[in-house]
């Protein structure tokens, strides 16, 4: 990774932060004079990614022209390891805080991780052997389904079970793509190292939150402590439903560019299939949130 390239990725990383925090605490500052859409594309957290997106290519066109590009970087230089070192801080304490960087989910959310996770394994087979990964999948999906067409709500101790399971699933992804083994071995372009850095800031904060939560459903053993998931859940897992429409073009949207992406080359498929699994979580988020 040269150090353009290196400017893209933490782009990326910037950008997935600002969109990562609107999806849990929504920004406000929308124009009210247009229309609902183009109030959303004009919005202040996009306006601040388009900024940022301009920052990087001019800095990176910048050090291509005083020739400052060099080596590819790893690791073990010092400006990327000092910039690492930070982002752990941050990313550390961004996953300790419970709803600061975590979207609300739904059962529409579930069932999209579930389904991009058995489109792969249908494609590829089962890349984590270690892992009965099927009956994983088609559980919570089931339950998904169950929930959605029958409009039960879960109870709060239920609902952080089934959160649970659904990070969890959510974790076992970028294994099932190989992203994980392709992020350590890849040569980026500039999209490719602003798409992966937003992924990993997306997975390790909530791969960090899991470890967290994981230890809450543990303690709900004990009775005195079953008060303060009660407190929790609204703020991670809502009963606001996107309507079906809403829910069936993000599904939409996501397979379009899936199949787009397969046939312009842009990203590798493994990249594109993850990056529609975090969009589409986040963009049910805010819709959700808009039908309070």
């Amino acid at each position: 990774m040269t150090l353009s390239i290196f400017v893209f990725f933490l782009l990326g990383i910037l950008i997935e932060a600002l969109l990562l925090f609107d999806c849990a605490h929504p920004i406000n500052g929308y124009i009210q004079s247009l229309h609902p859409l183009l109030q959303r594309i004009f919005s202040p957290v996009n306006l601040a990614a388009s900024t940022l997106a301009l920052l990087a290519a001019g800095l990176a066109f910048l050090i291509r022209l005083a020739g400052l590009d060099g080596p590819s970087m790893d690791i073990g230089t010092s400006l990327v390891g000092s910039v690492l070192v930070v982002l752990g801080v941050f990313v550390f304490f961004a996953a300790m805080a419970a709803d600061l960087f975590i979207p609300v989910i739904n059962e529409q959310s579930i069932l999209i991780v579930q389904c991009a996770i058995l489109a792969s394994f249908l494609l590829e087979g089962n890349q984590v052997p270690w892992l009965p990964l099927l009956p994983l999948v088609l559980i919570p999906g089931i339950i998904s389904l169950f929930l959605l067409f029958s409009q039960k709500k879960l109870p709060p101790i239920l609902k952080a079970l089934f959160y649970l399971w659904y990070l969890f699933t959510l974790m076992i992804l970028p294994f099932q793509t190989g992203q994980v083994e392709a992020f350590l071995h890849a040569t980026y372009t500039p999209i490719q190292a602003a798409v992966s850095g937003g992924l990993l800031l997306f997975m390790v904060i909530h791969g960090l939150f899991t470890a967290r939560f994981f230890l809450m459903v543990c303690s709900l053993i004990r009775p005195r402590n079953r008060k303060f998931i009660n407190r929790l859940m609204p703020r991670l897992f809502t009963d606001d439903q996107v309507p079906p429409k809403s829910f069936l073009l993000t599904f939409a949207a996501c397979v379009v560019a899936i199949l787009l992406n397969q046939v312009l080359h842009i990203i590798p498929p493994s990249l594109a299939l993850t990056l529609c699994v975090m969009s589409a979580v986040q963009i049910l988020s805010h819709l959700s949130r808009m039908k309070k």
